[in-house]
């Protein structure tokens, strides 16, 4: 996706170097509950093609390796959840859930909050789900089978900042302290 064109808005994807020795391990949504559940570990939730995931992947990979974290643990969230559309005023499921999704949802439940995912029509009508979704980038520590820290997003861009241009040097930074601190959390006693 380096640098490629996005369809829909015509935006420019950045560009994203992934070390090819880096502790990102992939999993299942089965494999993400049960770290939720009963482990310990850093867990990345996201897809290749969200913008704030690209932003967020070198930083968290960076510092990984500056800590000495030996595994990442990534659930590729494109073909995890649900996909819905409105045609006609109706609301329609496009794609469904990979097995163990509910489950998922479940095992974030703390995390996640209250709000439905919800998508608005052309006339401005809002339309529910009814379920909650997972927004990405999201990062989570847990330890014991208990979520400890969290972080959704990446940071606040500047006003002339879009979702597909690089973080500045400054912004890496907080992401780092954020991510550091996140990583530190696991490890506690």
């Amino acid at each position: 996706m380096n640098g490629t064109i996005r369809e829909s808005d015509d935006a420019k994807y950045n560009s994203v170097k992934i070390p090819r020795h880096n502790p990102i391990k992939y999993i299942t949504v089965k494999e993400a509950v049960e770290i939720i559940q009963k482990e310990t570990g850093v867990i990345y939730f996201g897809a290749n093609w969200c913008p704030w995931c690209r932003n967020a992947i070198e930083v968290l990979i960076d510092v990984a390796k500056q800590k000495k974290e030996k595994k990442i643990y990534y659930l590729d969230m494109d073909k995890v959840r649900n996909t819905w559309e409105v045609v006609n005023g109706n609301l329609n499921k496009v794609t469904n859930e990979e097995e163990g999704y509910y489950d998922l949802l479940k095992a974030l439940d703390s995390i996640l909050g209250d709000q439905t995912y919800t998508l608005t029509d052309e006339f401005g009508n809002i339309h529910d789900t009814g379920e909650k979704r997972i927004y990405m980038p999201l990062i989570i520590g847990v330890k014991n089978g208990k979520i400890l820290k969290n972080h959704t997003g990446t940071i606040t861009l500047k006003e002339e900042q879009t979702k597909y241009d690089k973080l500045t040097k400054e912004q890496k930074q907080d992401l780092k302290k954020i991510y550091s601190e996140l990583i530190d959390a696991t490890r506690k006693d």
